[in-house]
């Protein structure tokens, strides 16, 4: 099976395709995207308050998700599970907000080379960094 088909079909600790939302592989994602950034002292300040965002939103990305999982099953009505994902979509829209908010002045800050880097650096639908897969 290839990474994908393995998180689908539940890999164990997998939340879903690559295990996007292990919480215990956030703090790798990170240190890849501040390693290839080439992050300096001066724009720790950002870089740490970006960090903590995306942490911010792996957790909840992943509550949501366990919170989802258990709702999908068939004595769940339809209506219902439609709320509950009109819900993680208005929840994932805010945390998308916060994460751009925590994003533009850690941004602001690189240079045109780190810039670059960072454009090639390719975030999940969730949020996550994905640029080490």
């Amino acid at each position: 099976m290839t990474g994908q088909n393995r998180g689908m079909a539940g890999r164990p600790g997998a939340d879903g395709p690559l295990g996007l939302y292990e919480i215990d592989r956030v703090e790798g994602r990170l240190a890849f995207i501040k390693a290839e950034l080439k992050i300096s002292d001066a724009q720790l300040p950002a870089w740490t308050v970006f960090a903590e965002a995306v942490r911010t939103n792996a957790t909840t990305m992943h509550a949501e998700r366990r919170y989802m999982s258990g709702r999908v099953g068939a004595d769940v009505s339809l209506p219902d599970r439609l709320a509950a994902q009109a819900n993680a979509f208005a929840a994932h829209a805010e945390e998308m907000a916060k994460l751009k908010d925590a994003l533009d002045p850690l941004y602001a800050s690189l240079s045109p080379e780190q810039k670059k880097t960072a454009d090639e650096i390719v975030f999940s639908p969730m949020g996550v960094p994905l640029g080490m897969m």
